[in-house]
C-alpha cells in the first residue's frame, strides 16, 4: 500500500480510511497478545492515523526512507508506552506487526499493480500504461482488505510465538523482523529511485515497471519465506528444546519419588522389629534414645507421613511434599483425591498431572502468602466411567489469558519461563488419553478441570 505519494487533497481525503484500518489493525493486532486500556487504545489508534496522515502530507518534502522510519518508530513506540506487558515483548509483537504488515503490503500491493497494468496493456490496448487517479485508489483498497485479511488469520496463530518465552528471547527475536523491515524499506525506496528492481530503460516503461513490481513480489516472497522460519519454525524449535528439558527433570523427579517410596516400603516392612525396639527403649525409659531411634526411622523412611491418600502410592508422595511446600508458604490446603485402581493412567503421566498443575497454582498463591489468603483446592475422583480432576487456586484473574479449548493453552501474558511449557505438557496428557479440559476463571478464582477416560473407555 504506496500511502506516501505526496499526492492531491482529494486524493489524500479519499486515502484517509485506509489510514484509520491501518491504525485500527495494528491496535486490534497488539491487543491479542497484550493488555491495554480502552483509553490508552483510543489513544494508540488515534496517535498513530495522525502520525500516517503528517507523513503523507508532508511526501514532497520528506524522503521515503525518513517517513517509513519515523511511522516504524513512532509505532513501536507508542506500543512500549501504552500497552501493559514486559517491554522486550512490545518491542517484539511491534515488530512482527510492522514485519508482516510491510512484506504482505508490498507483496499485494506489486501483485495488484502488475496484474492492473497487464490488463491495461492487453485488454485496454495502453502501450505504456501507468497506474493514477482512481485506478491507483482501487489499487490500495484491494492491498488493505488483503493485509487486514492476513494479518486476522496471522494473529490466530502466533499465539505460541509470544508466550512462555524468556525475555532474552524475545530480542533476539525482534532482530531479524527489524531486519526485513528495513530491507523492503529500502526496496521500496530502490524501485522508487530507478535501481534494485527496474530494468534500467532498456526495456520500455511499460517493462520496466512490470520488472519493477515481479522483482518486489519475489523479495516480499522470499522475506516473507524467512519471517515464515522465524515465526513458526524457530518457535517451535524452542518449544521442542523446553519440553523435552522439561521432561527430563520431570523423570528424575518421578525416579526420586520411586525412591522415595522404596525407603517408605522397607520401613513398613521392618515396623514390626522398629515397634520391638521402641517398646524396649519405652519400658527402659530411654527418652533420648527414643527420640534418636525416631528421627532415623524418619530419615530411613526418606519423607514423613502425608494426610492425603489417594489410592496411588507415587501421587501420595506428590501430594506430601506439594502440601508441605503450601505450608511453609501460610498457603490453605485442601486436597480430597481418590485414583481408582488399574485406571489405566500411566503413573509417570499421573505425576506430571498433579505436578504441574500444583506447581501452577503454588506459583500464583506464593504472592498472597503474607495475607493468608492463598489456598489451593484439589479435588479427585471417579465420575461414571470417567477420572475427573479439579484444581482451583486464589489468582489475580484479570491478568490472565487462556486461550479456549481446542487450542494451545498458555499461561498469564508476562509470564516467561515454565509455566506455559508446564501446562502444555498437561494439555498433551490430556490428548493423550482423549480427555478434556476446561478453565474457569472470576473473582479470583482459577480454576482448571481435567476429565480422563478410565480403561474400559479408552
Amino acid at each position: 500500500m504506496k500511502l506516501w505519494e505526496g499526492g492531491c487533497v482529494a486524493q489524500t481525503i479519499i486515502i484517509l480510511p485506509c489510514y484509520l484500518v491501518y491504525a485500527w489493525i495494528a491496535g486490534w493486532f497488539c491487543k491479542k497478545h497484550m493488555d491495554i486500556t480502552p483509553s490508552k487504545e483510543f489513544l494508540f489508534v488515534g496517535g498513530n492515523f495522525l502520525i500516517w496522515l503528517v507523513m503523507d502530507t508532508a511526501g514532497i518534502f520528506i524522503s521515503y526512507i525518513v517517513r517509513a522510519f519515523i511511522s516504524h518508530v513512532f509505532l513501536i513506540g507508542t506500543v512500549v508506552l501504552l500497552f501493559q506487558a514486559v517491554w522486550e515483548k512490545k518491542i517484539l509483537v511491534g515488530a512482527v506487526f510492522m514485519t508482516a504488515f510491510v512484506l504482505i503490503d508490498n507483496f499485494c500491493s506489486s501483485f495488484v499493480s502488475c496484474l492492473t497494468l497487464i490488463l491495461r496493456h492487453t485488454v485496454g490496448e495502453i502501450p505504456e500504461p501507468f497506474i493514477d487517479g482512481w485506478e491507483g485508489i482501487l489499487c490500495t483498497y484491494v492491498t488493505l482488505l488483503a493485509v487486514t485479511l492476513f494479518l486476522v488469520v496471522l494473529s490466530r496463530r502466533l499465539t505460541s510465538f509470544f508466550y512462555g518465552k524468556t525475555q532474552k528471547w524475545c530480542i533476539i527475536m525482534s532482530v531479524p523482523f527489524l531486519a526485513l523491515m528495513v530491507l523492503m524499506d529500502l526496496v521500496n525506496w530502490g524501485a522508487a529511485h530507478g535501481i534494485l528492481v527496474r530494468s534500467g530503460g532498456n526495456m520500455g516503461v511499460y517493462y520496466d515497471q512490470i520488472v519493477s513490481h515481479v522483482g518486489i513480489c519475489v523479495i516480499s516472497l522470499l522475506s516473507m519465506s524467512v519471517a515464515g522460519f522465524c515465526l513458526f519454525g524457530l518457535d517451535r524449535f524452542y518449544l521442542e528444546q523446553r519440553k523435552s528439558s522439561q521432561y527430563y527433570f520431570q523423570i528424575e523427579a518421578y525416579k526420586m519419588l520411586e525412591e522415595q517410596y522404596r525407603k517408605s516400603e522397607r520401613l513398613r516392612h521392618d515396623m514390626k522389629n522398629h515397634i520391638i525396639a521402641l517398646s524396649g527403649l519405652v519400658k527402659s525409659r530411654d527418652w533420648l534414645g527414643m527420640e534418636t531411634y525416631l528421627a532415623d526411622m524418619g530419615a530411613g523412611g526418606g519423607v514423613g507421613i502425608g494426610e492425603d491418600t489417594t489410592g496411588n502410592k507415587v501421587i501420595d508422595v506428590v501430594l506430601y511434599q506439594k502440601r508441605e511446600r503450601a505450608e511453609e508458604n501460610n498457603i490453605r490446603w485442601e486436597c480430597d483425591v481418590q485414583i481408582p485402581e488399574a485406571c489405566g493412567i500411566n503413573e509417570f503421566d499421573l505425576c506430571v498431572l498433579f505436578g504441574n498443575l500444583i506447581d501452577n497454582a503454588l506459583e500464583e498463591c506464593v504472592k498472597y502468602r503474607g495475607s493468608g489468603d492463598g489456598f489451593i483446592q484439589i479435588q479427585g475422583g471417579k465420575i461414571k466411567k470417567c477420572f475427573l480432576l479439579v484444581v482451583k487456586n486464589r489468582a489475580e484473574t484479570k491478568d490472565m489469558h487462556y486461550p479456549m479449548p481446542g487450542k494451545t493453552f498458555f499461561a498469564k501474558k508476562d509470564d516467561t519461563e515454565n509455566h506455559g511449557i508446564g501446562l502444555m505438557n498437561v494439555m498433551e496428557i490430556v490428548s493423550k488419553y482423549n480427555g478434556e479440559w476446561e478453565i474457569e476463571t472470576g473473582e479470583g478464582v482459577f480454576t482448571v478441570s481435567i476429565l480422563l477416560p478410565l480403561k474400559d473407555t479408552v
